[in-house]
């Protein structure tokens, strides 16, 4: 299941495995040299981030090793979703500007903030770009731009994380500096990198691999601390349940004035980051159950089973923005359809959207262009900012192009089974499957079906994205798959045509 194919790109061993040059993506050499340039001359630099853990993850990697190499004068900001738009927006500007930050480095993200760009070009501030969203027509009047999307980059893998392109950046300015590069980046690289949903392909797989197998052996105080690691065992599910209640964690580390609670986690010294974590832990608990809350909700307003998409608007404001995306996500995993949450924000209207294999979201928001003031993303996960009075002819717009996707749609909502299971073989599967990790996008866990078995026997371990709305007692044919954090998600079900009476 590995894939190593990188289209006759020249290769190198790195930890053992073998990856395509990073010297090959466009703009990271003169990158990396411009940021070691301004540390020596004791230049103010600043990180913009993002605040999901791809952005935060790519934050700490690069502000650490700053911190490593000797600089003094560099800092960081996180904006906060809740509070600020997506990208670059006029309180940063602003801090650029008060604080006098010559160079700014962003981090999973910058590739659509025109406006901002210039405005900082108009200050005297150089910025550097690293993303990794989809480019659009018009690139950012930056000084140097590094995203593997480019058109014109020739590295030949281009689906990495935003974590992914920064620890490149990295390790290539560790390089030039005769650094050795901490291990513990490329564990952040590869929690990163599944937290953001990216490809389970090529880099992004042998990345991911490589921190798995190496987990004991990489020192990282911030996990060590953290609730149950002690329990992790020397496998792919136990080590995934484990990265899974991570990321729920550091979810929840949104401040005010570009500050993160779980970036400075990451970055405290040892005697506080048992502080921080115990912090962060009831918030962990709140996230918890505000996704229960949600899916509650959603139970109530679920699209018809012959919907080709779904477009709610949460007019009752029963949806944080933060959950946005989960919450089209849960609809999404169930129906196979494209799914938009809107939510307002103001006098604008937010958009968090998710579509299963063959339907292309960002297509679609191009598509209706004309009625989105700000957009971007990536094929399967996007969203959008637009004023609310422009939505009526978003929809209008959407619809059309769905229309037109119709089949691919509809192609695409077939559940394929891969093996048909008894129950005496559930206790194996875990092993059986761990011998094929790491599973993700692109690289899906295979499906199963089980025939004539109650739903209640799987419920202590079942999947939150799971619809519950059966009859205990009742068997079922369930199909399901068995998900990285060693929960069953259950994709479909039917009552069974063999005798429930027993």
């Amino acid at each position: 299941m590995d894939h190593y194919d990188y289209s006759g790109a020249h290769l190198y061993e790195y930890y053992g495995f073998e990856l395509p040059d990073e010297k090959r993506m466009k703009d990271l050499e003169q990158a990396a040299l411009r940021i070691i340039n301004g540390v020596r001359k004791g230049e103010k630099i600043i990180i913009f981030g993002h605040d999901d853990l791809d952005g935060i993850t790519s934050t700490y990697i690069l502000f650490n090793f700053l911190s490593r190499i000797g600089s003094r004068y560099h800092y960081y900001y996180i904006p906060n979703r809740l509070i600020e738009h997506h990208g670059i927006q006029e309180k940063f500007i602003e801090k650029v500007r008060s604080e006098g930050h010559s160079l700014i480095v962003t981090v999973d993200g910058g590739i659509s903030s025109h406006e901002a760009i210039d405005k900082l070009n108009e200050l005297g501030s150089e910025t550097i770009i690293t993303d990794h969203h989809l480019v659009p027509d018009k690139l950012p009047d930056a000084s140097l731009i590094v995203n593997p999307k480019q058109a014109d980059c020739p590295y030949p893998y281009e689906m990495l994380a935003g974590v992914g392109v920064t620890f490149f950046l990295v390790k290539r300015m560790a390089e030039l500096l005769g650094e050795k590069l901490p291990e513990n980046y490329l564990l952040w690289t590869a929690i990163g990198s599944i937290a953001d949903k990216v490809p389970m392909t090529g880099v992004n797989r042998v990345l991911c691999k490589i921190a798995l197998q190496r987990w004991f052996g990489i020192d990282d105080t911030t996990l060590m601390l953290c609730p149950g690691y002690n329990l992790v065992r020397d496998d792919y599910f136990s080590k995934m349940s484990f990265i899974s209640n991570i990321i729920k964690l550091l979810n929840n580390g949104r401040e005010e004035y570009g500050e993160n609670s779980a970036l400075y986690l990451l970055l405290a010294p040892v005697y506080k980051k048992r502080e921080i974590i115990a912090e962060l832990f009831p918030k962990k608990g709140e996230y918890e159950n505000s996704i229960y809350s949600v899916k509650r909700y959603i139970d109530q307003h679920l699209p018809g089973s012959d919907d080709l998409c779904y477009i709610f608007y949460d007019q009752e404001d029963k949806i944080p923005s933060s959950l946005l995306g989960w919450a089209a996500n849960y609809i999404t995993y169930n129906y196979k359809i494209p799914v938009l949450m809107l939510k307002e924000k103001g006098k604008d209207c937010i958009c968090e959207a998710r579509c299963t294999d063959g339907f292309n979201l960002v297509k679609a928001f191009d598509y209706a262009s004309e009625a989105l003031d700000q957009y971007g993303g990536h094929v399967r996960a996007a969203g959008f900012l637009t004023d609310k009075t422009k939505i009526d002819r978003f929809r209008e717009l959407f619809l059309e192009y769905v229309e037109k996707e119709r089949e691919t749609i509809d192609l695409h909502r077939v559940i394929y089974i891969d093996a048909i299971l008894k129950e005496e073989d559930l206790d194996q599967l875990p092993e059986i499957l761990n011998q094929f990790a790491p599973y993700g996008e692109s690289a899906p866990e295979p499906v199963f079906l089980i025939r004539d078995y109650r739903i209640e026997k799987l419920m202590d371990n079942i999947c939150p994205l799971s619809f519950k709305s059966y009859t205990p007692g009742i068997s079922y044919d369930i199909v399901f798959s068995f998900k990285p954090d060693g929960k069953y998600l259950i994709l479909d079900f039917a009552e069974s045509q063999q005798d429930n009476t027993g």
